[in-house]
């Protein structure tokens, strides 16, 4: 498109200089309409840049799971407090940016609950740019709680009683994956009536199989596929 303009162009002004020694032998109307379509033809045309698309997945550092909603932001400066341009992750944790000129920028990723992840980014191209957040130390940190029995009586409030379909370790505000004895202290507490799903640090066919053993019903992984593998293998056996 960039290389049509700039012939047209250079047409306009071939046109306009030959018409001008041939002593007159072009209506003189032609000459002004071709000055003045040259005159008026939108600068931003013969200017027009390229735009890129950034696009990318955002994960737990841990547990490898997508994380959702989290906003995507970039900055043509980091004292800057609005973004130029930006979104967030959908249910995938896949987002997208599109229509962003060359240039420089500075990439902010923030959620609840994760550490800020800043990067400074160049933006020539389409790029894929994965993002992987830390859980934040700060509220994995354990707390004790204790309490006085008190002689005065209390007013009581009503109560809902829930039943989830499932229950899930490793929710983001820990700082570790699924555990053994998590599963089975889980398993242990609600029965058959609510299913498990232990999810972060599942990386093979063993810890996968103990999982389900100890009370698991579903399994959260980003190591399926080499876990699959694994199974193929030995069944094999």
């Amino acid at each position: 498109m960039m290389y049509s303009i700039i012939l047209i162009k250079y047409f306009i002004l071939f046109m306009i200089t030959k018409s001008l020694k041939i002593n007159y032998r072009m209506p003189i109307l032609t000459v002004l309409f071709f000055l003045i379509s040259f005159l008026y033809i939108p600068k931003n045309l013969f200017s027009q840049e390229n735009t890129f698309t950034l696009s990318g997945m955002v994960t737990e550092l841990e547990s490898g799971e997508n994380i959702i909603g989290v906003p995507v932001a970039l900055y043509k400066d980091t004292t800057e407090k609005r973004a130029v341009r930006g979104a967030l992750s959908n249910k995938f944790g896949f987002y997208s940016i599109p229509k962003l000129e060359v240039g420089e920028y500075f990439m902010v990723v923030s959620g609840v609950g994760y550490e800020t992840s800043t990067k400074k980014i160049i933006i020539n191209s389409d790029s894929i740019i994965n993002v992987k957040l830390n859980i934040q130390p700060t509220l994995a940190a354990e707390v004790v709680i204790t309490a006085d029995r008190i002689s005065e009586p209390i007013n009581r409030i009503s109560t809902v009683e829930v039943k989830p379909d499932f229950i899930k370790t490793s929710t983001g505000f820990g700082t570790y994956g699924a555990r053994l004895e998590d599963v089975k202290l889980m398993k242990e507490t609600v029965g058959y009536d609510v299913k498990i799903k232990a999810a972060g640090g599942i990386k093979d066919l063993k810890t996968m199989l103990a999982m389900i053993e100890a009370g698991a019903k579903r399994i959260g992984t980003s190591s399926g596929i080499s876990i699959m593998k694994e199974y193929q293998e030995y069944l094999n056996q």
